[in-house]
């Protein structure tokens, strides 16, 4: 997917969560407009911000749970579509978000997503990359082309 896609589709995705969803007429009724939404900043072997990090074990656990007891990860594309009225939900639809793009993204969340065929939404500050704690231009790249989804 290139850059320029990629951009489009947060854009639209951020447009969805803005906007009330009575200003558009679905085209079809999902089974529930109410889509649950875990957020997350860092992965991290040891969490020490409560409020930006997750213990990998933690994260392990709640993508086994979620996994265990049929939750559906969605893409972007599939959220908006939900969102819009444009596509039914499935069953136990929920979006996973990844905020910063902070490269644990790369080296403790993706495995694990990986390891359960879950699907995800990366948020790029793009003025951050390659600089600080943030994802590095390889890193981005690698992720374009291998994981296409994110």
């Amino acid at each position: 997917m290139n850059k320029i896609l990629k951009q489009v589709i947060s854009i639209l995705l951020a447009i969805a969560i803005l906007i009330p969803s009575g200003l558009f007429a679905p085209v079809t009724e999902a089974a529930s407009s109410e889509i649950p939404v875990l957020l997350y900043h860092r992965i991290v072997d040891t969490a020490t911000n409560e409020w930006t990090d997750t213990s990998v074990d933690k994260f392990k656990s709640t993508m086994k749970y979620l996994y265990d007891n049929g939750y559906n990860t969605l893409t972007a594309d599939q959220y908006v579509n939900i969102k819009a009225g444009v596509e039914a939900a499935p069953a136990k639809p929920i979006l996973l978000t990844f905020d910063d793009g902070t490269p644990d993204f790369v080296t403790k969340a993706l495995p694990v997503l990986d390891q359960y065929d879950m699907n995800a939404v990366a948020f790029i500050v793009t003025g951050w990359i390659g600089a600080g704690y943030s994802m590095s231009h390889a890193q981005l790249q690698d992720l374009a082309t291998n994981h296409p989804e994110y």
